[in-house]
């Protein structure tokens, strides 16, 4: 397993949590401290049981992407980030419609 599995985590996390760690923790059922050594300074591998609950969780984080950094962040078949918004296919889904303003703006930019 590469260091950028470490990468890859730190990346769902600011992604999917908005670099929430507890919060990401909670959506996996696990502890914030089993995140400690893995994004921290020692960048430790992560064990079985840590990656089995990242995989197995309602993030929908790709086994391809985590492990091997191939593919999208997200499966074909993941739910929805709750409070987040998903861009797939062109398709904009807003988690929270206080941010429509933004994702409106952001758009008309893109197609100038």
């Amino acid at each position: 397993m590469d260091n950028n599995v470490q990468k890859r985590l730190q990346e769902a996390i600011d992604s999917l949590c908005n670099g929430n760690k507890s919060e990401f923790c909670r959506r996996i059922g696990k502890d914030v401290s089993s995140l400690k050594d893995i994004i921290g300074e020692k960048r430790s591998a992560p064990g079985y049981g840590l990656l089995f609950a990242i995989l197995s969780s309602d993030l929908g984080i790709s086994p391809n992407w985590l492990m091997l950094g191939e593919g999208p962040m997200l499966s074909d078949k993941s739910p929805i980030p709750a409070g987040n918004d998903v861009h797939h296919n062109n398709v904009v889904i807003i988690g929270n419609l206080g941010d429509l303003k933004e994702v409106v703006a952001e758009a008309i930019r893109e197609n100038r």
